[in-house]
């Protein structure tokens, strides 16, 4: 979350939006993430909202004008398919684990580049046309996730793999 944070301080002047962070991590963690939004100044734009799951998640990421994964490493994010099927456009960085993330729902930064990532914060927060423009994409996007379609398609790979 430094990378995040960084960017947001960057970003901060030039967008009106709060940043909610959820998640948990240990005591240790959370007090150190706490002080470095203190460092930055950044207590009254920045709310740590802790784990957050279920309809109370769906109800936030719905909310929400853009998501953004500053993740240094992913394998398949969750978030990232959730976030997309309630039309929610991302910012992410340009990682090998997110490449799968089409650049017409989200804007990509510079791998581990706080610039680039408030870059990419700033022209999301910004541009409603934009914002909606990757919000329907990803609605359609989010529509190879079903369970039904990615059952059929792990059928068909057994079979092809059996034949």
């Amino acid at each position: 979350l430094d990378l995040l944070l960084g960017a947001f301080k960057i970003a901060e002047k030039r967008i009106e939006d709060k940043l909610y962070i959820a998640g948990n991590g240990t005591d240790r963690e959370i007090k150190s993430i706490k002080d470095h939004i203190d460092e930055l100044g950044l207590r009254e734009r920045v709310k740590m909202l802790g784990r957050i799951q279920g309809p109370k998640k769906l109800k936030l990421l719905k909310k929400a004008k853009y998501v953004v994964i500053p993740s240094r490493y992913e394998a398949q994010s969750i978030t990232a398919i959730e976030s997309l099927s309630l039309g929610v456009p991302l910012v992410t960085f340009d990682i090998p684990g997110l490449r799968w993330i089409g650049t017409d729902v989200s804007i990509k930064a510079r791998a581990f580049e706080k610039k680039s990532l408030a870059e990419a914060i700033v022209r999301l927060s910004t541009q409603q046309q934009l914002r909606d423009q990757m919000g329907r994409n990803g609605l359609k996007m989010s529509k190879r996730f079903k369970w039904g379609v990615a059952a059929k398609r792990y059928d068909q790979f057994i079979s092809k793999i059996l034949k």
